[in-house]
């Protein structure tokens, strides 16, 4: 998958005082062309799209050039009341190179 990037954010509610810590994954994908009785979408090239992501697993993506072409580990989670895929990982191929 194309990634363009990944970021993690913790801490404490300002409103809740509750703790959160969550990760997204942020990728390129095309845009598909849709054409419905009610419905279309036209548009060329790549959209960003995200996906929920472990936080544990945030570190593993440091130090690779991005954009990269990667190969993600994935499951699907519960994530907040519906099942979700979660990028739970990264393959790392013997030719990715990393800083």
């Amino acid at each position: 998958m194309r990634v363009i990037g990944i970021k993690r954010m913790h801490g404490v509610g300002k409103a809740t005082g509750n703790k959160y810590d969550f990760a997204e994954l942020f990728v390129m994908v095309g845009i598909d062309q849709v054409s419905g009785e009610k419905f279309s979408i036209e548009g060329y090239g790549s959209e960003v799209a995200s996906m929920e992501c472990d936080p544990s697993v945030v570190s593993q993506f440091s130090g690779i050039d991005y954009p990269a072409e990667l190969d993600l580990k994935t499951d699907q989670k519960l994530v907040r009341g519906e099942f979700k895929t979660v990028c739970v990982g990264l393959n790392r191929p013997a030719e990715l190179k990393v800083a």
